[in-house]
């Protein structure tokens, strides 16, 4: 299950800030399917690099739970988020 609450993501430019994300919570429960659409620089991908723990965060929280348990990926350290990738996340980068 993937719990988001509040997650909030912005970026600088110059002297003013982006923001990308702003106050989104979404539950997807095991097993379900979610599609994610917008018109580019939306913030889906930005969305996906935070769940997959290769961005953190400005604010709120990402909960993913595995077999193994519940894992915070907005407080946990890039060693930690890279670990949780290895061995639970599957992505192809939109780029690659």
């Amino acid at each position: 299950m993937i719990k988001v609450s509040h997650l909030s993501k912005s970026y600088r430019d110059g002297d003013h800030a982006v923001h990308v994300l702003r106050d989104l919570s979404v539950e997807v429960g095991k097993g379900a399917s979610l599609a994610i659409t917008g018109p580019s620089g939306s913030g889906k991908s930005t969305f996906l690099n935070l769940l997959a723990g290769l961005l953190v965060p400005d604010a709120g929280e990402i909960q993913i739970t595995t077999d193994e348990g519940t894992v915070g990926l907005e407080h946990a350290s890039e060693k930690a988020r890279t670990g949780f990738r290895r061995q639970h996340i599957g992505y192809v980068h939109q780029f690659f």
